[in-house]
């Protein structure tokens, strides 16, 4: 009996297996002790769709997912699940793929593009007005792993990525932007210390990247609240929107329920607790 061998990976992808190793590897979801299951059946960025016409392709590393969109420059397209989101990479393998990927986005009705000038980054802003998710400041790599400048353009309800390739950039090139749409991870109290509890949050590494953007932070809490009502304080606000907005790398943004300061700036004298 003749052994069954998998699908070949295309040329493209073999060339730049190298990036996708380390897009694979480094998860930021393997950090967490605890974390809330997502809802059955919840997308993680139910906007984002495969481009018409896409077919899958077997996965060049574990935990990728591959497409092939023939007929656009025989791109190739890559995802993969993160806490809080998804990676979506396209690898352009030549001149012909062009340099602008135009992505298909199934919008909530009433919901809005807001792009952030100054990150470089894009937020889904819904009816109410309330924080639906967005899209990280995007990079973009040559197959040697130099960067290309690359930014976002937003028309509408439409939202484009374009790079900047140099002469000395090789094909093919890896284009990659980073979508997200739940901010908190887990929730959990611990004792820390004898004056008290301390709750404990695990960001998702979507969240760690929106920074001080305020529809961010404001969601980020109500889905604290959600996991743990019992939380809703003006004092456990307040450090939770200091380590956001200061301190978000910290494996774990510690709120300590003894604390008690005079306003939001004194929290932060304080170095967010």
């Amino acid at each position: 009996m003749s052994p069954i061998l998998a699908p070949p990976v295309p040329a493209p992808l073999r060339d730049v297996m190298p990036l996708l190793r380390r897009l694979a590897i480094e998860r930021p979801g393997g950090e967490f002790d605890f974390v809330t299951p997502q809802a059955a059946g919840e997308a993680v960025t139910p906007w984002i769709l495969p481009a018409a016409g896409s077919s899958e392709l077997a996965a060049p590393l574990p935990g990728l997912r591959a497409w092939a969109a023939p007929g656009d420059g025989d791109r190739f397209a890559l995802t993969l699940d993160r806490p809080g989101g998804s990676q979506l990479a396209t690898v352009l393998p030549g001149p012909g793929a062009g340099t602008r990927i135009d992505y298909t986005l199934d919008l909530p009705s009433g919901a809005t593009l807001i792009h952030e000038f100054s990150a470089d980054a894009v937020y889904l802003r819904g009816a109410q007005n309330e924080f639906l998710g967005g899209a990280a400041a995007p990079w973009a790599m040559d197959a040697r792993g130099i960067p290309i400048n690359t930014y976002f353009v937003v028309a509408g309800r439409g939202l484009s990525q374009v790079i900047e390739p140099r002469a000395e950039h090789s094909y093919p090139f890896l284009v990659d932007p980073l979508f997200g749409r739940r901010l908190i991870a887990g929730v959990r109290w611990s004792e820390r210390d004898p004056r008290g509890r301390t709750l404990e949050v695990r960001p998702t590494f979507w969240n760690r990247i929106t920074m001080n953007n305020p529809w961010a932070i404001r969601s980020g809490w109500e889905e604290v609240i959600a996991l743990m009502p019992e939380a809703d304080t003006e004092q456990l606000f307040w450090q939770y929107r200091c380590h956001q907005q200061f301190a978000p790398i910290k494996r774990s943004w510690n709120l300590d329920e003894w604390i008690v300061r005079e306003s939001y700036l004194d929290s932060f004298r304080h170095l967010c607790n």
